[in-house]
């Protein structure tokens, strides 16, 4: 963890209010910031009188009284000129001028809106010329941008281009931006980068996140985030929480989602469940200190971007819950750092290669709920800090490597749901750290290797829907840990009575077996015993195989029919 305390005034040449941020670096587990004042143009001129040169004086006859309204005579200088006011080319040149300095008036005055007034984000619409057009603004108000264009097109090269969401970014970065950064900023290209991302993700504002956009005119930085949350039940809900917008006033540090260090660089991006759609944007690749990736269940498209194989600090990169596609990407067996590989519930497809050995510190590796093929490569268990293995809901075939009892640090193997064969390895019993085994959904035989029940931390077997025999050996009673117990769909025989000392056991699936005798009455006590769900074969009611006076479900095993009560 990172906590640090931002100062009043910052290298950035800006005041911002004090913070403290608090980050996590690498997620190992799973995943379960002058108006100026014009004057006022006189009109132009009303000529009202026009002079000639072969004018001459005329002499009319007045009655008496009359001289007031009219002049008796006047002559005509041949050598005099007329006023300059009433030349003919001064007034031309004084309507020209005027005409000029109305216009620069007026260029200057709208660059001066364009680079002092925010405009509303939502109403910018992107097209063919709205880059070129805002440069030609700029170059005819003499306003010098290249400065900043240097340091964008140096990582963005697409910068360059009028009619790219680069230049889009960049533009908002220059004109638009409350923060209003000068070129030499060291978080200048951090934050260029991150209004990247915001804006490829929105399609320039026109596909808003779930919340915590870009602030409305009117409105400041502060937002309600819909933060993504998964219960227990794997129910899905939104906690509503105050935190920072993107694209406001305030340090990228600030904004919801990101997360930095003690020198305000970004080490964190968890954008998760704000129904973003699109490809994930490779430009995250320029942020040289990020580390960590989260960007679960959103509706990302396309193939997951190989390029953030070669991020030389990442140490998590979670993608779970989207609609990407493609194969395991090969390049990122070179990302020897990476701690986190989180790509649950997509559509990959092929075969995991024996070259994941490579990732030398991988403790999760979450591959589940996707259309792999083939074998379990057994080398994956050569991983020696591997602790988090899914594999759940796949095509994979073969048996459980016995190379499995090399994994010392394991604490959670998830293989269910997949066409796995044979029987299960009793290296399985050297896995002193295993807390969470599910094998359940597949075609797995034989009986239970004793050497399981040494397993002492095992909160979650799950073992259903396979054809395994035998009886539960006693030193089940051992597994003083054990919480869920998943055995239905299998031929298991004896008695239940080894069940009874797991007082910590709160739900067992134990019907459609061929189990004898009753349940122990113990695990009946409400006093005694936490167990909420619990379903036997106590049908049919006259003579039922297994009775149960506690049970939530009772099942018959000749039909398969379970009811609950």
């Amino acid at each position: 963890e990172y906590n640090h305390t931002v100062d009043k005034v910052n290298r950035y040449g800006m005041e911002i209010g004090e913070q403290t941020q608090t980050v996590m670096v690498g997620d190992h587990g799973i995943a379960c910031a002058p108006e100026q004042q014009f004057g006022q143009t006189r009109n132009p001129l009303d000529f009202k009188e026009i002079f000639f040169d072969d004018q001459l004086a005329v002499a009319m006859s007045v009655e008496e009284g009359d001289d007031k309204d009219y002049q008796i005579a006047f002559e005509y200088d041949l050598n005099a000129k007329p006023p300059f006011t009433k030349n003919r080319r001064f007034r031309l040149y004084a309507v020209s001028g005027f005409c000029v300095c109305l216009a620069i008036t007026s260029l200057i005055l709208g660059t001066i809106i364009l680079f002092r007034e925010q405009p509303e984000a939502a109403g910018i619409e992107m097209d063919l010329n709205s880059g070129a057009i805002w440069e030609a603004k700029v170059e005819m108000a003499g306003i010098n941008v290249e400065k900043w264009f240097v340091q964008f097109v140096s990582v963005v090269p697409g910068a360059s281009n009028t009619t790219s969401i680069a230049h889009r970014a960049a533009r908002w970065i220059i004109s638009e931006d409350p923060m209003k950064l000068q070129y030499y900023a060291e978080n200048l290209i951090q934050r260029y980068l991150l209004v990247l991302f915001y804006l490829t993700t929105t399609n320039d504002g026109k596909m808003p996140w779930r919340s915590c956009n870009e602030p409305k005119s009117g409105e400041n930085s502060s937002c309600i985030y819909n933060r993504f949350n998964r219960v227990p039940n794997d129910t899905i809900v939104y906690d509503l929480i105050e935190k920072t917008s993107w694209l406001s006033g305030k340090h990228e540090c600030d904004w919801v989602g990101n997360m930095c260090d003690e020198n305000n660089r970004i080490r964190a991006l968890h954008i998760m469940g704000q129904n973003i759609t699109g490809t994930i944007p490779e430009d995250l690749i320029h942020l040289p200190f990020l580390q960590s990736i989260r960007l679960a269940y959103n509706e990302f498209t396309g193939t997951l971007p190989t390029v953030f194989a070669s991020m030389r600090q990442l140490l998590s990169l979670e993608v779970h819950g989207n609609n990407l596609i493609g194969t395991f990407p090969s390049e990122y067996f070179s990302a020897t750092l990476l701690q986190t590989f989180n790509i649950l519930d997509n559509q990959f497809t092929g075969t995991i290669s024996s070259e994941i050995t490579k990732l030398g510190d991988l403790k999760g590796l979450h591959i589940g709920n996707n259309l792999f093929t083939g074998t379990i490569p057994p080398e994956i268990f050569n991983l020696q800090y591997l602790a988090f293995l899914q594999l759940q809901n796949n095509a994979f075939e073969g048996s459980i490597p016995t190379e499995v009892g090399v994994a010392l640090q394991l604490q959670e193997f998830r293989s269910e749901a997949n066409q796995l064969t044979g029987t299960l390895p009793s290296e399985i019993g050297l896995l002193n750290n295993l807390m969470d085994f599910r094998v359940s959904w597949n075609k797995l035989s034989g009986t239970i290797p004793p050497e399981l029940y040494n397993n002492i931390y095992l909160t979650h077997l799950e073992l259903f829907s396979n054809y395994f025999i035998g009886t539960l050996d006693p030193r089940i009673s051992q597994l003083n840990e054990l919480t869920y117990l998943f055995l239905s769909r299998n031929q298991f025989k004896g008695n239940l009575t080894h069940l009874a000392p797991l007082k910590n056991l709160q739900l067992a699936w134990l019907h459609l077996n061929e189990f004898e005798g009753s349940v122990p009455e113990i695990m009946c006590d409400a006093t005694k015993r936490k167990i909420q769900l619990l379903q036997t074969d106590c049908f049919p009611l006259r003579n039922p195989p297994n009775p149960c006076p506690c049970c939530s479900a009772c099942c018959d095993r000749n039909t398969e029919i379970c009811l609950i009560l």
